[in-house]
């Protein structure tokens, strides 16, 4: 599942053209409670156009 992840991640942040956000424990945490996680301005290096960036795990 990490691997999946990790590659829906960098395809989402190519698709809006931002760069990948830093992964932390709370990160970890939001997707084992929640199957969802958010990333906030202050989770990219570089500028975040955005007021947040989602993914949410969605079963088949």
């Amino acid at each position: 599942m990490a691997d999946a992840l990790l590659e829906a991640l960098e395809y989402f942040s190519k698709e809006f053209d931002i760069e990948v956000p830093m992964w932390h424990t709370a990160h970890t945490k939001q997707l084992g409670l929640f199957r969802k996680v958010m990333f906030k301005k202050d989770d990219f290096i570089d500028k975040f156009p955005y007021d947040k960036f989602e993914m949410q795990i969605i079963d088949k």
